[in-house]
């Protein structure tokens, strides 16, 4: 499924909602979107992406590119799928990158 990008305020919080697959053709659409979250929302960042089935090398890329422009002074939290969970919990994430736990299968 092609990738879905989107984002809403929520209390306190910047949430933005992915969906799909997470990979090349989709970048510049999710890294579009978060940004937009970035620079008009307020409080945490936070990334749900428990809807995307699929994340390869461009989509984490995408998602390190959004926390460099937030230079550790606003936090990111991700929600992922446990597919997505699989993927990223293994991986040496920078600083100011918190993953959620998946809900259980």
């Amino acid at each position: 499924m092609p990738c879905s990008a989107s984002w809403a305020q929520a209390d306190d919080a910047a949430v933005a909602t992915l969906t799909g697959r997470l990979d090349a053709a989709a970048r510049t659409k999710v890294v579009n979107v978060l940004m937009e979250a970035v620079f008009r929302g307020w409080g945490d960042l936070v990334i749900d992406m428990a809807g995307v089935d699929y994340i390869d090398s461009e989509g984490v890329a995408a998602l390190l590119e959004v926390r460099a422009w937030l230079s550790k002074h606003r936090p990111v939290r991700v929600r992922l799928s446990p597919a997505t969970w699989q993927v990223l919990h293994h991986m040496n994430l920078p600083a100011g990158i918190e993953l959620e736990d998946p809900p259980a299968e």
